[in-house]
């Protein structure tokens, strides 16, 4: 009977634990934004009784660097009953990265509260949460397509051969530029954005050797043709230096001797 009764107990401070932290918990604004650019914050206000501030609220900004610095320090915001306001300048937002706050609101009627701001800063200004899976089904596909090409330029021969090492050298920096872009929405680590960055680099390079190449052998494969032309040319008029054709002089060389022939019977 005491066990059963320890046993209640407990279960009941287990399942008043989550309500009263969230009780004491402030709310969590969380807001997007493009990085290098000015921009316009608006945190919602409401008051105690889940009503729109009134114009008597004053609330401060406290905004800190991913690196846990200051950029904003207890700088006042503009009341627009509904919302407060503050305006990020371009500087501000120069540097990608989660940026985090605290917002402290007073009144002469209410008191005192806060709330919490986290503030991501990316390269586009895009929350990826909710498209994952339309990222992971992009990048599979465009991964998958790149192995096809390349599979095909190493099966087949000739110019089919060159059309998907072609095609092969086209796809990978298109996947390397989606990727670039995603881990940078992501805020992945600099060291990872930087590898990313440099492959993508190089696989443009890679894209137009293989273009030059193309030019090259399309050069050397028309100056093989003309010379092949020429080549015929050139044996066709051999022995031929008149602009009669061949095939006449050799004619006119039989009536000739036809009628040398006609003039030996005769002298006899």
């Amino acid at each position: 009977m005491i066990k059963q009764t320890i046993c209640s107990f407990l279960l009941v401070i287990l399942l008043f634990v989550p309500l009263i932290s969230a009780q004491l918990e402030p709310s969590i604004t969380t807001l997007i934004v493009k990085q290098g650019i000015s921009t316009d914050l608006k945190i919602p206000c409401f008051n105690s009784t889940n009503n729109y501030c009134d114009s008597t609220v004053k609330c401060n900004l406290t905004l800190n660097y991913p690196n846990s610095s200051i950029l904003i320090n207890n700088v006042g915001m503009t009341n627009q009953i509904k919302y407060n306001n503050y305006t990020l300048s371009q500087d501000n937002t120069k540097s990608a990265g989660l940026y985090t706050g605290t917002i402290m609101c007073t009144s002469p009627s209410q008191g005192s509260g806060f709330s919490t701001i986290n503030l991501i800063i990316n390269k586009d200004g895009i929350d990826l949460t909710g498209n994952i899976t339309a990222i992971i089904l992009v990048s599979c596909t465009l991964i998958a397509l790149l192995i096809f090409f390349i599979i095909m330029a190493v099966i087949l021969e000739s110019n089919l051969k060159l059309v998907f090492a072609g095609l092969s050298f086209v796809m990978l920096p298109i996947i390397l530029f989606v990727a670039d872009s995603i881990i940078q929405d992501a805020l992945l680590p600099l060291s990872i954005i930087n590898i990313v960055s440099l492959g993508y680099t190089l696989s443009l390079l890679m894209l137009s050797a293989f273009i030059l190449y193309i030019l090259y052998k399309f050069t050397i494969q028309l100056k093989l043709q003309n010379n092949a032309k020429d080549g015929a040319k050139t044996v066709n008029n051999i022995g031929n230096t008149s602009n009669t054709p061949l095939k006449s002089n050799k004619k006119e060389k039989e009536i000739q001797d036809y009628e040398d022939a006609d003039d030996t019977f005769k002298d006899d």
